[in-house]
């Protein structure tokens, strides 16, 4: 009984951060662009940073198979899932944040032209909040999910570290590549 209660605060906050993100993502993703030329730049922009994005996590990919295949040689199976877990965490959170981010960037840039900077202000902050709610969002639902599971046993530290490691070590390759490319 004790673990139904944390699971269920756990599982709520997680459905409210998801319901967060959901509204922010779908604030920013309105198709609000009139001008044609902005749209066309938006649009190019867009499709170099998801192709840059899935480049940079084909070649993570492999990362992430050599550091499973050490974490399952020295502390086990059930700790590289928990990295593996964490790694795909953060990239879902890198996937929706830049999908975010490059619809953002133009309904800022239009919402900045016909209302003002304040409502643009807003405009992008809520597009920054999607990257932000997603990562605590899902860190939440991993975090949560492994101690429901693995609390009390004796590997439960290494497991919330894996995972831990895991979610870090790709939002460092992709703050990185990202900042880089976004240069």
């Amino acid at each position: 009984m004790f673990l139904v209660q944390p699971f269920l605060f756990y599982a709520c906050a997680a459905g409210l951060g998801l319901l967060v993100t959901l509204l922010a993502l779908v604030s920013v993703s309105r198709d609000y662009v009139i001008d044609k030329k902005a749209a066309a730049i938006a649009a190019l922009i867009r499709r170099g940073a998801m192709a840059f994005l899935s480049k940079e996590y084909s070649i993570l990919a492999i990362v992430i198979a050599l550091a499973s295949a050490l974490i399952v040689y020295v502390a086990g199976l059930t700790e590289a899932y928990a990295y593996i877990g964490g790694a795909l965490s953060s990239m879902f959170a890198g996937f929706v944040g830049m999908h975010a981010a490059t619809r953002a960037n133009v309904l800022t840039t239009m919402v900045a032209k016909e209302e003002g900077e304040r409502p643009a202000l807003l405009t992008a902050l809520m597009g920054g909040s999607v990257m932000g709610f997603a990562v605590a969002t899902l860190a939440l639902c991993g975090l949560g999910f492994l101690t429901f599971m693995y609390q009390g046993t004796e590997e439960f530290s290494r497991i919330l570290t894996c995972y831990a490691i895991g979610a870090s070590s790709i939002a460092l390759f992709a703050r990185v590549g990202g900042g880089i490319y976004t240069k």
